[in-house]
């Protein structure tokens, strides 16, 4: 129904995007689990070089592993807040802090108190506004990128079945690719024709 709670668990959250990935499971009844409201930024405590950092744009349940942050005051963005945790120089640093060698989890004391740079927020503002619009931009030609090596890797199996099974004549081909290559040279004044 519609009237239920959204629930992010860490398995939800996207590596270093802050993509939240489908998430159509219930809240499990469970004491731990944390309550956080629109634009609080959840930052993973287990294995925090997963930089697992989301600013959901709701409220809803989380669960324990999340620290659930919350600007204190209005001196600081909250658009910022999650780039800055996500950021590679503070997830390195939060890293180096953790404890726990098979498990290892970062620590609200420790994280807490970190010392960070903080502009005026329209400056805040502005970075986040920059990095969201940017990130948007590189997400789309990384997605259109991973279609065209899903296109190409099936085009080159199809090609070897092609080949393999006798389907397409290699002799042909090759002598296509030789016209191919002489019309393309005679069209091109830079390039040599290319000689027998």
């Amino acid at each position: 129904g519609q009237n239920r709670e959204i629930y992010i668990a860490l398995e939800n959250v996207e590596s270093w995007t802050g993509r939240i990935l489908d998430n159509d499971q219930d809240a499990p009844p469970d004491s731990r689990l944390k309550r956080f409201e629109p634009n609080d930024v959840l930052l993973g405590k287990l294995r925090p070089y997963l930089a697992k950092v989301v600013r959901p744009r709701y409220s809803g349940l989380c669960v324990g592993e999340f620290l659930v942050l919350r600007p204190s005051d209005l001196s600081m963005d909250s658009a910022f807040l999650e780039q800055l945790m996500r950021s590679k120089p503070v997830i390195d640093m939060i890293d180096s802090s953790t404890f726990g060698s098979r498990m290892p989890r970062a620590n609200w004391d420790f994280i807490g108190c970190l010392a960070v740079a903080l502009p005026p927020l329209p400056e805040q503002t502005a970075i986040a506004e920059f990095l969201d619009h940017n990130a948007e931009e590189i997400d789309r030609n990384i997605s259109l990128t991973h279609r065209q090596i899903a296109l190409l890797r099936e085009y080159r199996t199809r090609l070897i079945a092609d080949v393999v099974t006798g389907k397409l004549d290699v002799r042909e081909a090759a002598a296509h690719l030789a016209e191919t290559a002489d019309s393309l040279a005679e069209g091109e004044d830079e390039f040599d024709t290319v000689e027998d």
